[in-house]
């Protein structure tokens, strides 16, 4: 068995390889600093053009020496000494990320959730938090940071209009996408195969309520009732007493007094558009972060680090455990954990007609 690699002396790495480096990836992002308004008045042009300059920027690095010369500039980067510790950071890192997001109700009922989806599920619950076959690009998001940059610049009905206008990008885009990986993380969670959600959003809510009664701060029933409303022009705001009055009638025609009716204040308002999004954009991504840190771990990606650097390098031992101790075969299994089975619906799997029922 090869030995792990020992660190080498501590060097100092030329601050012309550090751009070299990370040009890829600074410069297509530096255009959208010169003009960051473009982001949000126009996201899906903007965040195309940071995609296709990295995608050109890459593909010339590899036109000068190939995918191996590129793998090799990225490791000079990353000092030896620093891999035999990285595992370690890793799981450090993992801990202050779970008790950082434990530190709301929400990011704990999330938390919570996922680790029960983990625990029982048939596949890894990552799958469901990564990968929305369903949805549209989070290109959404921009939007919806834009309206609320734009509405703490204003006060009154001025600032009534950009929240009013941010609400069917939130809840159509952002906190569906949201709601579908809740949805899969509750059947995972009881060791099933997730079914395909309501197409409905208010259905979704409605039966995301029922499934996550012991978990109420991951949902907010409302949702749908707020998307209704602002679509329908039943959404408004009143100077007099600064107060937003919603209504969502199921019929438009002949509304009654059963119907979803609330009125609150601007502030309270806003502030459940922010819980909104702070569930489904912020922790959700930090809990991505988390798992996906969690599963490279699990893995041995991080412990095959000294390796591959060796095998860079020509060392036939460390190509040769690496051959047998592959991390990417070893996540592949952490990810999917037996063969799917026939009658089931794989929706929220990445790329669905390359998935192997026999694997």
């Amino acid at each position: 068995m090869a030995r792990k690699p020992q660190a080498g002396r501590s060097r100092t790495i030329p601050a012309s390889r550090v751009k070299e480096a990370l040009g890829l990836f600074l410069e297509p992002v530096a255009k959208i600093r010169k003009n960051p308004r473009r982001l949000f008045d126009a996201p899906r042009s903007a965040v195309e053009q940071v995609r296709r300059d990295a995608e050109r920027a890459v593909e010339e690095t590899f036109k000068r020496g190939g995918p191996q010369a590129f793998l090799e500039r990225l490791f000079d980067l990353l000092p030896e000494e620093a891999e035999q510790n990285i595992g370690r950071t890793a799981r450090e890192g993992i801990e202050r990320d779970r008790a950082a997001l434990r530190g709301s109700l929400a990011g704990a009922a999330l938390v919570a959730l996922y680790e029960a989806a983990d625990a029982r599920g048939p596949v890894c619950p990552i799958m469901a938090l990564l990968y929305d076959p369903l949805g549209d690009d989070a290109i959404h998001e921009f939007s919806v940071i834009g309206k609320f940059h734009a509405a703490g610049r204003r006060r009154g009905e001025r600032r009534a209009g950009p929240l009013f206008e941010a609400v069917p990008a939130l809840v159509e885009k952002v906190y569906a996408k949201y709601l579908r990986s809740i949805w899969a993380m509750t059947y995972l969670a009881e060791g099933r195969w997730p079914s395909r959600p309501p197409a409905s959003l208010g259905a979704l809510v409605n039966q995301l309520s029922e499934r996550l009664q012991s978990l109420p701060e991951l949902i907010d029933r409302d949702a749908a009732h707020f998307r209704n409303a602002v679509q329908h022009q039943r959404a408004v705001y009143s100077p007099a007493t600064r107060r937003v009055d919603l209504s969502d009638p199921k019929n438009h025609d002949k509304p009654s007094a059963a119907d979803w009716h609330l009125n609150l204040s601007l502030e309270d308002f806003e502030g459940r558009l922010h819980q909104m999004w702070e569930v489904a954009s912020t922790l959700r991504t930090k809990l991505q972060a988390l798992a996906m840190t969690d599963l490279f771990l699990r893995g041995g990606a991080f412990d095959a680090l000294p390796y591959i650097r060796a095998a860079l390098r020509g060392d036939q031992s460390a190509t040769t455990l690496l051959t047998e101790r592959n991390p990417e075969v070893a996540i592949q299994r952490l990810m999917l954990r037996g063969p799917l089975p026939a009658n089931i619906d794989p929706w929220f799997l990445p790329t669905q007609s390359k998935v192997s029922r026999s694997a």
